[in-house]
């Protein structure tokens, strides 16, 4: 069961032992940008804790006792990273990275360079993670019709009884089966990222950041780019039919398969909701409904890349040079080696995602079932009540485990759980967890952030997510913010002068995309952020994680 209750102080590094585990939120936050309810977040965890391990297992390589993976604060999940280091060193010999928290460099698991007949041992244990990696493109191809599959068959489901218990059965092997291919893909990809960082001997942290961030664009098309591709082509259909800009104008959605006529545009939406529709923003919350069944989010995308006529910029390939020029000779052979790892990964890791996201939306009509089953004799007394149970919560509800005789128990569960929710949208969470307190990665001297993406932008500064989870632009291109604006905000590139974020990473799949399309990014504003938007207007350079104010 997860601690809902958990608080945690605000420690910018200076309270923890210099041997407290750290977590961090760069792992999970592509799936939970933001506070996720209680529900959500125990789907979360025990899928990511079964994938997590499957992957070990595959290996050939059997963690005991299999510690916790995932944990909860405010709603936000907490992936282990020194966990990660320490499994990593005990398989395959790797060498644990080091991060800078409060000036102090921390390394993330204790570490003794293998002897000779130790690396022997070592090494087959490397070849098989390699080959697991290189086996990931095939197992995504046969993952997608597998998903969409199971998305198919629980849309058709009537929700007898036996249909809400065989689909509960399902979920969390099903959603372990597609997150372990995200695992794998962020799991490689952050580990070479962080050797090819561990690389470098001259320059600034910032140069560094801004030089490897060009190096890694990818070179073939992220699912993020093709949305934002989908969502500029709907808005230059639109302006061959006046029936279309009068029904993006009303800003009336709901009814548009009868609202709008046969046309290049409503073939062109159709075709966009078919291979997205399973998506959303913040799509690791379940509450939230997906494209499919709301495609407000995209409409009002379109409608604001017409109204400014914004042009979605070309992609642009990778630039190695700056990066390779600040290695010695020598170690150049193994950063090109790295460099195509990292961007081999970062595809892998799009895809990933948007097959994993077949399950989540899957979980989210058998929650809704669920629920509106419980409402039946008034174990909920609202359908969206299910989300402020967890799965086995609910498992237990449907089974008749609870002891329907409390229901002032039951209904006062969720009425707490709502409250503390609240509490947790609106409450400022570091990146970083060491131990048990909070904690936020430096910001070099001179910055306002960290570079996600490389460029240069200016703009009004728009509040990216709100309640509804829709993207609010206005006239001419904006910089949008938020403390993590994830990978269904890749409707919003056509009209985006750049991104700044509380938190997030340079490795995240909206990040990697606005850099492919040169928008740039700054990212760890942390507590900064809301300043930021309250000022009206912004210029933010990528390169030089600088931000200043102005229009």
């Amino acid at each position: 069961m997860i601690d809902h209750s958990l608080r945690i102080s605000n420690a910018q590094g200076g309270g923890p032992s210099a041997g407290a585990p750290i977590w961090s939120r760069d792992f999970l936050q592509p799936l939970a940008p933001g506070a996720l309810t209680p529900f959500s977040a125990s789907v979360l965890h025990e899928m990511a804790g079964r994938s997590w391990y499957n992957y070990y297992d595959r290996l050939g390589f059997d963690p005991t006792p299999k510690a916790r993976v995932v944990r909860s604060v405010h709603g936000r999940p907490y992936f282990t990273l020194t966990l990660s280091a320490q499994l990593d060193a005990q398989m395959a010999g790797i060498e644990p990275p080091a991060l800078r928290i409060g000036g102090t460099v921390r390394p993330l698991a204790r570490w003794e360079k293998p002897g000779l007949l130790a690396g022997l041992k070592l090494g087959p244990n490397a070849r098989k993670a390699s080959a697991a990696l290189q086996a990931l493109d095939r197992e995504i191809d046969a993952a997608i019709p597998q998903s969409q599959a199971w998305l198919r068959r629980v849309q058709a489901m009537r929700w007898s009884q036996a249909e809400i218990l065989q689909i509960m059965e399902e979920i969390e092997r099903v959603g372990a089966a597609t997150l372990q291919l995200y695992v794998v893909a962020r799991h490689n990809l952050e580990a070479a990222y962080l050797r090819l960082l561990g690389l470098v001997e001259r320059g600034s942290p910032v140069q560094a950041l801004a030089a490897l961030t060009a190096a890694i664009r990818p070179v073939g098309d992220l699912v993020e780019l093709q949305i934002a591709r989908a969502v500029a082509g709907l808005a230059q259909a639109a302006q061959t039919s006046s029936g279309v800009l009068q029904f993006l104008a009303a800003e009336d959605y709901a009814a548009w398969e009868a609202q709008l006529v046969e046309s290049p545009f409503k073939g062109g939406l159709r075709e966009l909701l078919a291979a997205h529709g399973h998506r959303c923003a913040g799509e690791g919350e379940l509450s939230t409904p997906r494209w499919a069944e709301d495609p407000a989010p995209i409409l009002a995308a379109v409608a604001a890349a017409h109204h400014t006529g914004a042009a979605l910029p070309a992609p642009a390939g990778p630039d190695e040079s700056p990066y390779l020029n600040m290695l010695d000779a020598k170690r150049r052979k193994e950063a090109q080696a790295l460099l195509a790892q990292v961007r081999q990964c970062l595809e892998l890791q799009s895809r990933a995602l948007h097959v994993h996201a077949y399950t989540l939306a899957g979980t989210r009509i058998w929650a809704l079932a669920a629920g509106r089953e419980a409402m039946t004799d008034k174990r909920l007394l609202e359908e969206g009540d299910v989300f402020f149970y967890e799965l086995e919560e609910m498992k237990q509800m449907m089974t008749g485990e609870w002891n329907i005789s409390d229901m002032d128990n039951i209904h006062t569960t969720a009425v707490q759980r709502k409250r503390d929710y609240a509490i947790w949208q609106g409450a400022a969470a570091g990146d970083l967890l060491v131990g048990d307190s909070e904690a936020f990665a430096d910001i070099p001297a001179g910055a306002a952030g960290l570079p996600g993406a490389n460029g240069s932008g200016r703009g009004p500064v728009v509040a990216a997510v709100n309640p509804a989870g829709r993207a609010k632009v206005d006239a001419g291109k904006v910089i949008l913010a938020g403390v993590q604006v994830d990978a269904g905000w890749a409707a919003a590139m056509p009209v985006c002068a750049g991104i700044v974020q509380a938190q997030g990473s340079p490795l995240d799949p909206v990040v990697v995309t606005a850099g492919a399309l040169q928008i740039p990014v700054l990212i760890n504003l942390g507590d900064r952020l809301a300043a930021i938007v309250a000022q009206g207007g912004a210029a933010i350079d990528g390169s030089q994680g600088t931000i200043t104010n102005g229009r």
